[in-house]
């Protein structure tokens, strides 16, 4: 235990290997040098609560303020509250007790102990003759029916709009815990937990954690039956992101495109594209890994969801249209009154940042994914400023020591039988260099240093730079090739792809894939086939197929006049402002795959975050999956992504999977009732993001200081990964992409 875990690729120390789920941890190692074991006071009389440990523990919970002192905050599953752990030693079947944690508890030298935090260590300093190594306690707690310790957490959440919180009895998702044996925890707890008035639910947290016929005893208790996705679906305030704001308070606007950063909007739904908003209010759930989301996170701009939103609610209504100051906070929402002096200094300040160059190398290669790096991975990782993380990153993807090929022996490719990363090719950023500069294409120069000029002068408001990022890009539409440019890509497609007619033509700018700034939704790409021919007159359009953009007509040459264009659009300009991403530096380069359906339809579209998302407290990752092509990042209105944790503390440990939110594919329609992948398919994405995980670790130095075993579980990791994949209807996975993610 003499290795604290700080150097790069030692063993970790136990918290970066102990279970702190937020509906209760177990405990890494034991310490090595034990505290003495306390022992635990019989049950206390009904007048008072005993504690002991020196306020580490106590034995009943009989008011609000026991709870609030013992209860840590900034630790609820996906949704604000207090989280008090509890322990039931159950080694004496006809005599139990239960001991409560105090988590804020502090040591005599001022540091907060692991018995503060993980449910072993507790145990060894409150139980008597408690001699539990990890793994005794775990298989004795839960694994298994016969339970030596019964450890769990009860959870605060405000439902249905209630001022008074509802107390949610819960356990590991993993806990094999159920019927009779939920219920004789529960009345155990309850018992001891004595807030008068006080609404308590069982919560459960896993799809094992059924109740069946013992649900009447349950009631008789005076504890509800419900499911964390019930839970969760009546929650009114939802704080995706904390943080405070300045702007205009806008209800409902008809028009997202005519907001700017000054603005605070409330929307019903959530528009498919944002522009920048100083913060986001929405009526409607919000799914965690959506782009609007993730981007709030990374930039660090509020967004909460509250359902009770609207013109009448008694603490938006008297700010509509009028300057506020919003603070996101854990348990709750501020709004006070600003002036528009403030709310204009505010962004003022940010405009007065220096800009940021963006990487650029020239190289005219049109390089294969296979050969970007065929002998190191991290090779791969050294060419975004020739061809943009999203190129480099498929090139990375299918390294033998990463995804690999089947012809690579021993990856991942090969076990599975199939090749997991689509084959294709990258084409650099010296190509919209080219372009640009074509000495045809003066108007589109043009366009573009008038846009560029009066963005970095911060002169344009939000309709001018609309129009002008229109001129941009219809100069783009209707602007000539370099001789033989598009001959060439496609020429290299058929190399690259034999046989392959329909191909996507995907963006990846060295303006994404940035540190803290991922790009993520901010550029199109667009499908095209290689056997339609040219427009004679090269104007090439934008037309919309439902809630997706393609270009007309669908040839080689428009999907990539459409791609380099979307480098122009409204929101991507808006964002890399207020990142102060130098414009001036800004190109495109292309990552050209086959159209994903083409071996077989595609049966899910998911998105795995390599952390699980709204939680500081919580180890494993969050599955994202919405049926068929759906969207999950850009969801269409009244649509719903499914999301999963899937929960694991170990290296290479089977996870558990928590539905927190069954999806919804079609609007007005109700939500599925089971997980959109069976539990084979979601193992395998888990051992494809996982695997990928620890390799770009291995490959990036600064991505993670400890062991790279240890970054998949670790929920105090600067970074994580943003990894979006397809599942075909015949089992088959296809990477379609993989970016690093800063926010939480």
């Amino acid at each position: 235990m003499a290795d604290d875990g700080r150097t790069r690729r030692r063993g970790p120390r136990g918290r970066w290997v102990a279970w702190l789920l937020a509906l209760g941890g177990i405990g890494a190692c034991a310490p090595s040098s034990p505290s003495p074991w306390r022992p635990l006071p019989p049950p206390p009389s009904t007048a008072g609560a005993v504690s002991w440990a020196g306020g580490l523990a106590r034995s009943a919970i009989e008011s609000t303020a026991d709870f609030e002192a013992m209860a840590y905050r900034d630790g609820g599953l996906l949704t604000p509250g207090r989280v008090l752990k509890f322990l039931i030693d159950n080694r004496d079947p006809a005599r139990p007790r239960v001991a409560f944690m105090n988590s804020n508890h502090r040591d005599a030298d001022g540091t907060k102990p692991d018995a503060a935090r993980f449910h072993r260590h507790f145990g060894a300093r409150v139980l008597p003759d408690f001699e539990e190594t990890r793994a005794s306690f775990t298989a004795a707690t839960y694994d298994t029916h016969d339970k030596r310790y019964i450890a769990g957490a009860i959870q605060t959440y405000f439902v249905d709009g209630a001022t008074e919180p509802l107390y949610g009895i819960q356990f590991w998702p993993e806990d094999v815990i159920r019927g009779d044996a939920i219920v004789r925890a529960v009345r155990i707890v309850r018992a001891q937990f004595r807030i008068g008035d006080a609404s308590l639910a069982f919560v459960a947290t896993g799809s094992q954690q059924v109740i069946g016929e013992a649900a009447s005893d349950l009631e008789a208790l005076g504890v509800a039956a419900r499911t964390l996705d019930e839970v969760l679906g009546a929650v009114d305030f939802i704080p995706l992101n904390r943080g405070e704001a300045w702007g205009f308070l806008r209800m409902y606007p008809s028009d997202p495109e005519a907001l700017s950063a000054l603005d605070i909007p409330v929307f019903r739904q959530l528009p498919l594209d944002l522009t920048v908003v100083a913060g986001t209010i929405t009526k409607a759930y919000q799914d965690p890994t959506s782009h609007v989301n993730l981007k709030s996170k990374e930039r660090g701009t509020p967004n909460m969801v509250l359902r009770s939103a609207g013109p009448d609610h008694p603490r938006l209504a008297p700010f509509v249209d009028r300057p506020i100051h919003l603070v996101v906070e854990v348990e709750g929402y501020r709004v006070a009154a600003a002036t528009e002096a403030e709310v204009r200094a505010r962004l003022d300040d940010r405009r007065r940042r220096p800009w940021r160059a963006l990487p650029y190398e020239p190289t005219r290669e049109l390089a294969a994914y296979r050969d970007l790096c065929p002998r190191r991975a991290a090779t791969c990782l050294e060419l975004t400023a020739r061809y943009g993380g999203k190129a480099v990153m498929l090139g990375f993807l299918t390294s033998a020591t990463v995804l690999g090929r089947t012809t690579d022996a021993g990856s991942m490719g090969a076990k599975m039988g199939y090749d997991l990363v689509p084959r294709g090719f990258a084409v650099p950023f010296s190509s919209y260099r080219d372009f640009v500069a074509h000495s045809p294409n003066a108007d589109l120069r043009e366009a573009l240093d008038t846009l560029i000029d009066g963005e970095k002068r911060g002169v344009l408001e939000s309709k001018a730079r609309r129009a002008l990022a229109e001129d941009v890009r219809r100069a783009f539409h209707r602007a000539a090739f370099p001789p033989g440019m598009v001959a060439g890509v496609a020429a290299r497609a058929r190399e690259v792809l034999p046989g392959v007619k329909k191909i996507k033509v995907r963006s990846s700018a060295n303006a994404e894939d940035q540190p803290q700034f991922d790009g993520a939704g901010l550029y199109q790409s667009f499908s095209a086939n290689l056997d339609k021919p040219e427009p004679t007159d090269d104007v090439c359009r934008v037309a919309k197929d439902g809630v997706k953009l393609k270009m007309k007509p669908k040839t080689l040459g428009c999907a990539i006049k459409g791609v380099f264009a979307s480098l122009w659009n409204k929101r991507a300009i808006e964002e890399r402002s207020f990142a102060r991403l130098d414009h001036a530096d800004a190109v495109m380069g292309l990552a050209i795959v086959p159209k994903y359906d083409l071996e077989a339809p595609i049966a899910a579209n998911s998105v795995v975050v390599t952390r699980v998302m709204n939680s500081r407290n919580v180890y494993g990752y969050t599955f994202a999956t919405q049926v068929g092509n759906g969207l999950v990042t850009n969801p269409a209105p009244g649509t719903l992504a499914e999301t999963i944790i899937a929960a694991f503390t170990m290296p290479r440990e089977a996870a558990s999977f928590v539905v927190t939110r069954h999806a919804t594919p079609v609007a007005d329609r109700p939500p599925r009732a089971r997980p959109v992948m069976d539990e084979p398919h979601l193992r395998q994405l888990l051992a494809i993001t996982r695997h990928a995980e620890e390799q770009y670790c291995e490959a990036r130095e600064d991505y993670y200081p400890h062991d790279c075993r240890y970054a998949p579980a670790d929920p105090d990791k600067a970074r994580a990964l943003d990894f979006e994949l397809k599942l075909l209807e015949n089992g088959r996975f296809i990477c379609k992409q993989m970016r690093e993610f800063s926010g939480r």
